[in-house]
């Protein structure tokens, strides 16, 4: 029996936004064709967090955030073994303006029409910790070492020729500067909204 598609919704990591995700929810809450998992801002999750377990086994996971695309992919990516995880399409619910078409847009990219019960799991509540470290798209990295060698926090580390961030937690908070001297555009900071190439908002690739 194929498995129903995952709907997640990470949660904005302050609470201006719960009613919109409530009603989100709500609107989410009649498909029979779904599961939902609501989780804590995905960007503070800590490695190993239940979401990826949840993930791993499906084939197709419909994924809602506060995050613009390229830096949520890549926030779930550095958490799932390349080759085995599922598809995944991303929604900005920043984009989306209002629950009832981030529903809509979701409810298309799920391609069922058939209601009923939407099983619903809520993570949310999890305790996470407010946090700030880079994100590397490794659609465009190189491998090329710059950021390590220009990081004085020892923050990243390359290890088989590729390179990844070994230690999150030795980032300065809001110095998004190692970005700056990547000639790719590989390093994302994705709550560095005053810079779009930055915080993951251009799509094009390199």
């Amino acid at each position: 029996m194929k498995d129903k598609t995952l709907i997640v919704i990470s949660r904005h990591p302050g609470k201006q936004k719960k009613t919109f995700e409530d009603k989100l929810v709500k609107l989410l809450s009649g498909i029979d064709d779904g599961e939902l998992l609501i989780i804590p801002h995905l960007y503070y999750l800590k490695n190993n967090f239940a979401v990826y377990e949840k993930l791993l086994p499906r084939d197709e996971v419909l994924f809602a955030s506060w995050l613009y695309k390229r830096a949520a992919e890549w926030a779930l990516k550095k958490e799932l073994n390349p080759g085995k995880e599922p598809a995944i399409i991303h929604f900005n619910l920043a984009e989306l303006n209002t629950p009832q078409k981030a529903a809509a847009d979701i409810k298309k990219a799920l391609k069922t029409t058939v209601k009923g019960r939407t099983k619903i799991l809520d993570l949310s509540k999890t305790p996470v910790v407010e946090r700030w470290y880079p994100v590397i798209d490794h659609s465009r990295c190189n491998n090329c070492g710059e950021c390590l060698e220009f990081c004085l926090f020892g923050v990243f580390s390359k290890n088989r020729k590729k390179v990844s961030v070994e230690d999150p937690g030795k980032c300065k908070p809001g110095c998004p500067a190692c970005s700056r001297v990547c000639a790719r555009g590989a390093i994302i900071f994705p709550h560095y909204f005053d810079d779009k190439k930055i915080c993951g908002a251009d799509e094009g690739a390199k």
